[in-house]
This record gives structure tokens, sequence and C-alpha cells, in this order.
């Protein structure tokens, strides 16, 4: 070990009353006291190799979640599900290691090296891991999903029966939207849906569709709008059904009807109705890929 030592003025006053001859044994004297009064520190412990995470605590707290369920037709359904945010928070835990001085005698030189201390272990940094634990369907409640109440079934479920999904992207330019979802007891969260009226899948990784499903309106609807070529919508007709009469104040439902007495598939149709009631018109209709012979009906209200 390395030894210190510390002379004052003082020693030097006394050291120059000395002879010579004595002057090297007082020199190892203050050697050794040196040796004496920094052979009880304590030795420096620092942080090893690393063990394990420890997880300290773990909070729980209830929410719930909200995603677009596949169906087939015109209404959009919402799906409610119970869960839970689990917060767990972790600890690493490192071993404990010990400096230890030496000397080289053949290097001429201090050497310093760690040894480990047994049975003892050093806490390290915390980290805050996150998850949702999905607890089943949220039935029979009541959501707020924008400014309009939806209700759910025994299966979570809640269908769009006046199609508010819907309207904001008979605005052409709006391809994407964030609504707020709230409970009366467990807050609020975020809906993102979608509506892309040509997106090649294909090109797309294997399970982008499935995923994008639970956001996009026309994938959950379970319309088709990957483009394809070559397509012919040439032998398109159109039936459109309204009621004869509409009392004030009644609902009224559109429902449009597109044949496709071609060979090819009518590719990414999509109608536009316009009326003289403002109420009525600039609304969409999503018809999707149309194979040859086949039919696709959208209602609108």
């Amino acid at each position: 070990m390395k030894c210190r030592f510390v002379v004052t003025a003082g020693m030097f006053a006394c050291l120059g009353r000395l002879s010579r001859a004595c002057f090297p044994v007082l020199l190892l004297l203050l050697m050794l006291g040196g040796q004496g009064l920094y052979a009880g520190d304590d030795p420096v412990r620092r942080r090893g190799r690393y063990l394990r995470t420890d997880v300290v605590k773990i909070e729980e707290i209830p929410c719930f979640g909200c995603a677009l369920a596949a169906t087939s037709g015109s209404y959009p359904v919402l799906q409610f599900r119970r869960q839970q945010r689990v917060i767990h928070h972790e600890v690493r835990v490192y071993e404990v290691v010990q400096e230890e001085m030496g000397y080289n005698e053949d290097a001429g030189r201090d050497t310093l090296s760690y040894r480990v201390v047994p049975g003892e272990e050093l806490r390290g940094e915390t980290n805050l891991r996150r998850s949702i634990r999905d607890l089943g369907p949220f039935a029979d409640e009541d959501f707020m999903v924008g400014e309009h109440v939806f209700h759910t079934d025994a299966k979570g479920l809640a269908v769009d029966s006046e199609q508010v999904l819907l309207r904001p992207f008979d605005d052409m330019t709006c391809n994407t939207l964030e609504i707020p979802v709230k409970h009366a007891k467990l807050g609020e969260t975020t809906l993102t849906l979608s509506r892309y009226l040509a997106r090649r899948w294909s090109d797309e990784p294997h399970n982008a569709r499935a995923e994008s499903a639970q956001t996009d309106l026309l994938l959950a609807l379970g319309l088709d709008y990957d483009p394809l070529n070559p397509s012919d919508n040439s032998g398109l007709q159109i039936e459109v059904s309204l009621p004869e009469f509409v009392s004030p104040g009644e609902n009224v439902e559109l429902i449009v009807k597109a044949f496709n007495a071609g060979h090819r598939t009518a590719s990414c149709l999509i109608g536009r109705l316009f009326s003289r009631h403002p109420w009525f018109s600039d609304l969409n209709l999503y018809f999707g890929n149309i194979p040859g012979g086949a039919t696709r009906e959208f209602r609108r209200n």
C-alpha cells in the first residue's frame, strides 16, 4: 500500500535543529506514522456485475380501451373493453466489489484490483415498465364518444346507428381523426380513426392490414379499397332507394346498391350524395372493389 504522511512547518523547524545522523531515523518514523494514520481508512466499495432486476412496487390502475370492431354493412361498431394499466417499478441489482491497493515489484508501480464482497448487493438505477391488462368486454355502460353517447351491449359492443364516426370523413381532405372517449368514473382515452380510399395493403407488412382494422373505418366495415389494375367501372349500375314520404324530424335512410355488370372488377368505388337539403347533401357512400357480377350496398342516414 502506498504510504502518505503530512509534514508541518513545525516539524521542519525541529528537523533543522537535529543532527544529520538522526535525520534518517526520524524520517522513517514519520513514514511509519503515516501508515498508521491511513491504515484504518474504509476501503472503497463499488458496483460490480449486474445480477438481476427486482420489482419493488406494482401499481394497478383501472381503465378502458376503445377500438373499431369488425363488421359488415354501413354502420361502424365500437368495441369497449375493461382494462388495467399496470406499472412495474423495477430496480437493477448488482454485486458489491471492494477496491484493494497493491504494489507490483516488477513494474515498480501501485496496482488496483477489485474483490467481490460475498453476500452483499447494491441497488442501481430504477425503471418503470408499463403494460395493459385486458379484463374482457365492458358491458352495459355509457361512454361519451366526442359529443355523442354510446351504450354497450352484453359483449361490450356499441353500434354507431347515427353514423357519427363517418361524418367527419365526408370532408374529403380528412384522412385521420382523433376523438376523445370518456367514462364517468375511469376518465378519458383517445379513439384514433382513419379512412384510406386507396391503399395497397399488399405492399404493407403482412400484419399491417389486420392491425389497421381496429382504426380504419373502411377495413372495419369489411370494404376492400386495395387499388387494382386492370379494372373496369363501365359496367356499373346504380339503384337508389328512399322512402316516398318523410315526416319532419324523421330519420331518413338512403340505400344505394351498386351492381357490376362487367367482367372485370370495379376498383375503389365511392359515391357522393348531393341534395337540395343541406342536411342530406355531401355524404359519402363506400363500396370499394366490386368483382364482375357482384353487388354492393351502402346506407346513409
